[in-house]
């Protein structure tokens, strides 16, 4: 992302902004993993630490990737280096997200891709995906106000995600950055969590869609077919194929 090229140019506006010995480059390295957490630290801040509004604009596979999707085990085929939605924990001021979902001549595999075919050659399940993708992408952008999402093929799809983003940022509410900061020192950096929900339970939800009991998450879970009540196929079109 361009947005990581930013962060090699420091800001000049506050005084001793430059690192000069171990000492203040150990307070800029520090300040620039986690800036929200040390704000009294700004002085070391880089370009990328002033970005404001970001679009993001991927491929479903690459989606996946970046909000860290880890349902039927699809974080195993994660390569090491690759830049997530960690990144705008490193982006203190940032106050929009504009979301454009693949549009339709992307919704297929590519040779090659990183990670499983996703895309089932017969029954190929556009709900499922989005769905999966919609549970990690609010809680991703719960703190964040102003997110705006693009280029969903329909109504429905929609108000879905709306429903899980307003959940999951009823959840991030319980949090104001002070409590924040204090489970950062009491816990070394880590927030110990309840006993965690089987990936995918959302999926017997009534809310959104209607689905089969027999949907249920295998192993290979990948590539989805569709067993929507109206096949995926009928419901959008797939002409691009």
């Amino acid at each position: 992302m361009r947005v990581m090229n930013l962060n090699a140019h420091p800001q000049m506006v506050e005084e001793n902004s430059l690192p000069t010995d171990p000492w203040t480059r150990s307070l800029a390295q520090q300040y620039n993993r986690a800036p929200k957490i040390y704000p009294e630290l700004k002085q070391y801040a880089t370009f990328m630490h002033g970005i404001r509004k970001i679009a993001l604009g991927f491929k479903f596979v690459e989606f996946f990737h970046f909000f860290k999707v880890t349902a039927g085990k699809f974080d195993q085929f994660r390569p090491g280096d690759i830049i997530t939605c960690d990144v705008f924990d490193r982006l203190p001021h940032l106050n929009e997200i504009v979301i454009f979902f693949p549009s339709k001549d992307c919704w297929r595999d590519y040779p090659m891709q990183m990670g499983p075919c996703l895309f089932d050659e017969k029954d190929p399940c556009l709900l499922v995906l989005y769905r999966i993708l919609f549970e990690r992408m609010a809680e991703a952008l719960a703190l964040y106000k102003h997110v705006k999402i693009k280029n969903l093929p329909d109504l429905a799809l929609r108000d879905c995600f709306w429903e899980m983003r307003r959940a999951a940022m009823s959840r991030a509410a319980k949090f104001d950055e002070v409590e924040l900061k204090k489970l950062y020192a009491d816990c070394g950096g880590g927030v110990k969590l309840d006993t965690p929900a089987e990936p995918g339970a959302w999926l017997n939800r009534q809310d959104c869609y209607e689905e089969p009991d027999e949907l249920k998450f295998k192993d290979p879970f990948y590539p989805v077919r569709c067993r929507c009540e109206i096949p995926c196929q009928h419901r959008y079109d797939f002409t691009v194929w």
